[in-house]
């Protein structure tokens, strides 16, 4: 091997050994920055300007939002409104608010005289034709 081509070996194997290394220092670099995020947070810093946050927003002048007496009379008027609304219908008796199986006319979960039929069928005939019929 003559004394060019060793040189020309040892040049590629260090730009090799050069990228290889400027891949580590950018994983590097990005590990430290997680680990300075990570210090920060646990240095009670960043919960110190959440509470600064949290009681700016919270500061009021201590009375609570009301509603005015307009505003109530309102709302209890329309309430009276749907009630005698509900009232009229039922004569002044309580309504009786029927659920909703009800409406359908029958009960859920229960088989009718027909359906329990065609399944007894249905199993005679496999336990025919398995030889088991009784």
């Amino acid at each position: 091997m003559n004394l060019t081509t060793l040189i020309s070996k040892l040049e590629t194997q260090v730009r090799i050994a050069e990228r290889i290394a400027s891949r580590y220092q950018a994983r590097a670099e990005v590990l430290r920055e997680k680990l300075d995020k990570v210090a920060y947070l646990l240095s009670g810093k960043a919960l110190e300007k959440v509470v600064k946050v949290a009681q700016a927003a919270s500061k009021s002048n201590g009375r609570r939002r009301g509603m005015s007496a307009a505003g109530r009379a309102r709302i209890a008027e329309a309430q009276r409104q749907r009630w005698a609304k509900i009232h009229a219908k039922t004569g002044g008796k309580k309504a009786v608010v029927k659920p909703a199986a009800a409406k359908r006319g029958r009960r859920r979960g229960h088989l009718s005289a027909a359906g329990r039929a065609a399944i007894i069928a249905g199993q005679q005939r496999r336990w025919a034709a398995k030889g088991k019929a009784s």
